[in-house]
């Protein structure tokens, strides 16, 4: 039946399955037992389409429950920056006599039916056996492996007080809220256009330059001045209806002038962002939202260790699942994630990553942590930053790329792209296929000049200075017209500020948390909800106190030789300009032993990485790893 509000269907089994049934076991849910059944048949009757829109889905909501986990030893984790919060790693496997046994059962569905007639109902479904909840599925002894983290609440909220960190979490969680909220919480398309709009509006607001913090301008917003602005933001935000014949674009437009206009959407939202700017102790459910967040990223690196490692599996045989423990007697609480294979029995792929794991406990450690780490487009999105910050003021880089945009044949072409290329390497920038594509496909554009330039420098610089005073992340979208607005005035036409917007977000790229999203993703049939990763707050995890020492210092060496001794490991630290020297400086650092104690060490080299700006050498002792 059609409603606005959800509804709760009791489904009886002997109507989906008859008969076919037979019990599979008992499994503790929710504070008691409930049995699960496993289905031989589906008795299947046809939609009425008539009446039933093929936009009509549902979500089967699954629950796992682990038998033995107990059947397996544990294997300890070297020293390294895991160890703080890394407990263990476990391995199960049919080859050890050790496998999992786990059940995986559906509890019920969440379904939203569509009819023709424009009306909707929201139907929860619990599976029934007469008068008692059961589960529909099975139990599976699978190869799988266990990653066992040592975090409480406290160490969550210690991590979400960095500003990096809350700068791209808050914008998010206020997402969730609006999303989840009674008004929205089945119709994500039309909450995902108010979000935009609203910070659109607050990007707007704030770039202006008339407030110094979020609160005031959100002030300023809630006016009746601001809320009237706030309904004609889809005008400007999206094309113009005087470009579509078809009309659909205006009608998607009214209705969302209509939905904004309305007073309980606007306090609706305006309620939603004060989590962009109140202390975190005061929004409530975001420790809690972001300890999932931080269970999801996890998972996704150890998703994508496993891809990494064995680049030849499908990651769809196997599933990563994320689930917080705690013990009531001691008030200790952990993560455990689980790399659990799909088919029974073992397919080998866990047995392959066991031996990896054992070849080098700490190359397979370094693998998870790199993946958490700042990926490839991140840089390059500071390198061209970096590129056209030196186009300011670098004449002979400038007349490279001039060169380049002004070749008229091929050979020009070539050797006008030779000369920047070595240029930029001279400057300390890597020359990646990524870097340059991007570099190519933005700065290099056709059509590009040094008006384009100089355009695109002050856009970026524009927006990443708001994001750093605000304490909040932009996407794309919402800065490029935000930008265009604030060139242009409010009061202009929106189809002007339209126009404006394009040649804005053609300029720009993506950033912040909308690649980093992009790059730490995974998915897992068995899960309903919508995976939230933030690379940021995992990668804060594994974050360790050492020594840095620049090779600006006269004595390096020797002071690195220092460290070594003390720690076991220390960073060494390049600029850009001193990468040149790299080959040099591992040559010396391999080369000259540690004298530690009376013993001669030969130090290694662990890792090789970049952070912006920076070119940083792990190096290790490797007596002090075992």
């Amino acid at each position: 039946m059609a409603g606005e509000g959800r509804q709760y269907v009791d489904f009886q089994i002997s109507d989906a399955f008859g008969d076919s049934w037979q019990k599979e076991c008992e499994v503790e849910y929710q504070g008691k037992t409930i049995k699960v059944v496993k289905p031989s048949k589906v008795m299947t009757t046809r939609a009425d389409i008539r009446r039933i829109n093929d936009k009509s889905n549902a979500q089967l909501q699954w629950v796992l429950h682990v038998i033995n986990p107990a059947v397996a030893t544990p294997d300890e984790v070297p020293k390294g920056p895991w160890k703080q919060t890394l407990h263990d790693i476990t391995f199960y496997n049919h080859q050890h006599m050790t496998p999992l046994e786990l059940v995986r059962f559906s509890t019920g569905s969440q379904a939203s039916l569509r009819f023709r007639n424009k009306e909707r109902a929201h139907v929860d479904f619990t599976w029934m056996n007469g008068e008692e909840q059961v589960g529909v599925g099975s139990r599976q002894w699978v190869d799988a492996m266990r990653l066992r983290f040592n975090l409480s609440c406290d160490d969550v909220m210690g991590l979400l007080h960095q500003a990096e960190i809350q700068r791209g979490m808050r914008p998010v969680y206020f997402q969730h809220l609006v999303r989840q909220s009674s008004e929205f919480e089945f119709d994500s398309f039309n909450a995902d256009w108010a979000i935009e709009c609203f910070m659109a509006q607050l990007a707007e607001t704030l770039a202006s330059g008339a407030h110094t913090s979020v609160e005031s301008a959100l002030r300023e917003m809630a006016s009746e001045k601001g809320m009237k602005r706030l309904a004609d933001i889809p005008a400007s935000l999206f094309q113009p209806d005087t470009e579509n014949e078809a009309g659909t674009d205006q009608a998607l437009q009214i209705g969302l002038h209509k939905l904004l206009e309305r007073p309980d959407i606007q306090q609706l939202l305006l309620n939603c962002a004060q989590a962009l700017w109140k202390p975190l102790a005061e929004i409530g459910g975001f420790v809690e939202w972001a300890r999932q967040v931080l269970a999801d990223t996890l998972a996704a690196g150890v998703q994508q260790t496993l891809s990494t490692l064995l680049p030849d599996v499908d990651e769809r045989a196997v599933v990563t699942d994320s689930c917080w423990m705690s013990d009531l007697r001691t008030g200790a609480e952990w993560l455990e994630i689980w790399l659990c294979e799909m088919e029974s029995g073992g397919s080998g792929i866990l047995i392959r990553l066991q031996k990896k794991w054992a070849e080098d406990p700490v190359s397979f450690l370094n693998v998870l942590v790199r993946n958490l780490s700042a990926s490839d487009y991140e840089q390059i999105d500071y390198d061209l930053r970096t590129v056209l910050q030196m186009l300011q003021t670098d004449y002979a880089l400038r007349m490279a790329i001039s060169a380049v945009r002004e070749a008229s044949n091929m050979d020009a072409r070539r050797e006008a792209n030779k000369n920047l290329h070595l240029l930029l390497s001279q400057r300390g920038l890597r020359l990646s296929h990524s870097f340059t594509t991007v570099l190519y496909s933005r700065i290099l554009r056709a059509g590009s000049g040094d008006d384009t330039d100089a355009q695109l420098y002050q856009l970026l610089s524009d927006w990443s200075s708001l994001e750093t005073r605000m304490g909040i992340e932009f996407s794309m979208n919402t800065m490029a017209h935000a930008l265009a607005v604030n060139a242009l005035g409010v009061k202009t036409d929106a189809s002007l500020v339209f126009n404006a917007q394009c040649r804005n977000q053609n300029l720009l790229w993506p950033r912040g948390y909308t690649v980093r999203q992009a790059e730490l993703g995974f998915y897992n049939i068995f899960c309903s909800r919508k995976i939230t990763t933030e690379r940021l707050l995992a990668g804060a995890l594994f974050s360790e106190q050492i020594e840095k020492i620049s090779l600006d210092e006269a004595d390096w060496l020797g002071q690195l030789h220092m460290a070594l001794c003390k720690a076991g490991r220390a960073e060494l630290q390049l600029t850009r300009a001193q990468r040149n020297q790299l080959h040099q400086v591992i040559n010396t650092v391999q080369i000259e032993p540690v004298d530690h104690l009376g013993l001669l060490l030969y130090p290694r080299l662990g890792e090789v990485r970049r952070e912006q700006d920076v070119l940083i050498l792990r190096i290790e002792l490797p007596e002090a790893m075992q």
